[in-house]
């Protein structure tokens, strides 16, 4: 999408939709690299609620102070048939999430403690 900011100039946002730990880092460098926030657009990512948590942890855990970054977690709607269907397809396409799942509950964990920790605070 692209916004206007004034006469002649214009900004476009991107919404970064993957499941992927490549394409996020990837994504996440290009962003520090121009400085994608910086009046140029935005970045978000988005995955579907309880997959790559941990891509979508490692994201805001690890983010400096003085950086925004917007994570949306997508949840299916719909009857339990075309939910299944969809869920299927999603679970073919992303194989790789299986071989994740140490780093996703090492993530979870760490996330889990930092807020203990921030609760205290």
């Amino acid at each position: 999408m692209a916004r206007h900011l004034s006469k002649g100039t214009s900004r476009t946002d991107l919404v970064v939709a993957s499941h992927n730990k490549e394409s996020v880092e990837l994504a996440l460098g290009l962003k520090r690299q121009i400085g994608l926030n910086s009046g140029v657009g935005e970045l978000t990512y988005a995955q579907l609620m309880g997959m790559a948590d941990e891509l979508s942890l490692g994201l805001l855990s690890e983010k400096s102070d003085d950086e925004e970054i917007k994570v949306y977690k997508y949840a299916v709607w719909g009857t339990t048939q075309e939910c299944v269907k969809y869920l299927v397809r999603r679970a073919e396409e992303n194989k790789d999430a299986v071989g994740r799942t140490t780093e996703n509950r090492a993530a979870c964990m760490k996330e889990i403690w930092r807020r203990m920790r921030f609760a205290k605070a």
